[in-house]
């Protein structure tokens, strides 16, 4: 007999199903282009005059190739050190991401799409999402699944000439409430509605391994863990796995359909697939970008772990 966590998510992919069903017999488009699209919603893009697609990878890999008008972009330049709170990865400032996103011809009417050149920059693809999300520009951002692997695999053109950019004017409309600090954590620990995920591998979550720039090993007190690369599939890492399949892990960790979900990781950068994957089945979702380097600086805070060692031991 099919239990109740096997009965809700039938009855939401039927509920999609038919919401798809009743749209296309009225002849209405489908209400809203998933965060995570395929290669062949790409292919039909790449003349849209308002698609910016932009690849991250190592500079000289998309000197190699890439897709057809891609235009190159680094995370390098969308994480910083932040000298208040000397913690790793954060977010910058609305202006320095005014300045790039300006330099890459994005203004508030683009369709933005990110692709990984391969599954190791899945968590850079999803972190670069997250960012663009909390600029303001997430309802028309998305990622091709799959990334450039997919799109070779299928004999789909590349290309190695860089296409001229035309500077924008953007004014950034910032999601402040997508971030969250320790205090804000620190006072939902027991909200029953909210699940904190923890992205980093077992290893670290347990207290087994510290991470390096923590002050102590494990995890806070009352998250659950969902490793980074589980939301991937074990025999093509490079692609996501299928919706039901992402729906069944986050209800294994006590998702439900009206939780909010609080992601972190070491430093906010393996947070990143958690949170698109959860974006992209329509979770409420925030990031705790200090992370777990952050929380394990404060030594009032709870942490949960066999281990708890100084900086220096």
């Amino acid at each position: 007999m099919p239990n109740l966590k096997q009965f809700t998510l039938s009855f939401k992919l039927l509920s999609m199903s038919v919401l798809l069903v009743v749209n296309i017999s009225q002849g209405n488009p489908p209400t809203k282009i998933p965060l995570l699209v395929s290669t062949e919603w790409l292919s039909e893009q790449l003349d849209n005059p308002s698609l910016v697609l932009l690849h991250i990878d190592r500079r000289g890999a998309y000197d190699e190739k890439h897709i057809p008008g891609a235009k190159y972009i680094s995370l390098r330049g969308l994480i910083e050190r932040k000298s208040k709170d000397n913690l790793s990865d954060e977010i910058p400032s609305s202006s320095k991401l005014d300045s790039i996103f300006e330099s890459l011809g994005i203004n508030e009417k683009s369709l933005i799409v990110i692709y990984y050149g391969n599954e190791m920059l899945i968590p850079s693809a999803s972190r670069l999402f997250l960012t663009v999300d909390y600029f303001g520009l997430g309802e028309n951002t998305h990622i091709l699944n799959g990334g450039l692997t997919s799109w070779i695999t299928e004999n789909r053109p590349t290309s190695t000439d860089v296409p001229n950019i035309e500077s924008s004017n953007i004014n950034a409309n910032l999601k402040e409430d997508l971030l969250v600090g320790a205090d804000w954590v620190f006072q939902n620990l027991q909200t029953s509605d909210i699940v904190i995920i923890d992205a980093r591998p077992v290893e670290q979550y347990s207290g087994k391994k510290k991470d390096h720039g923590s002050w102590k090993a494990g995890h806070i007190t009352g998250a659950v863990n969902i490793p980074f690369y589980e939301l991937t599939q074990k025999e093509s890492p490079h692609l996501f796995l299928s919706d039901t399949e992402l729906e069944k892990r986050f209800m294994e960790v006590g998702v439900k359909e009206n939780s909010t979900i609080i992601t972190y990781c070491g430093t906010g950068i393996w947070a990143g697939p958690v949170y698109v994957a959860a974006k992209h089945l329509g979770y409420t979702v925030k990031f705790y970008d200090g992370s777990f380097e952050d929380w394990s600086a404060h030594p009032d805070l709870p942490v949960t772990g066999p281990v708890k060692r100084g900086w220096f031991k």
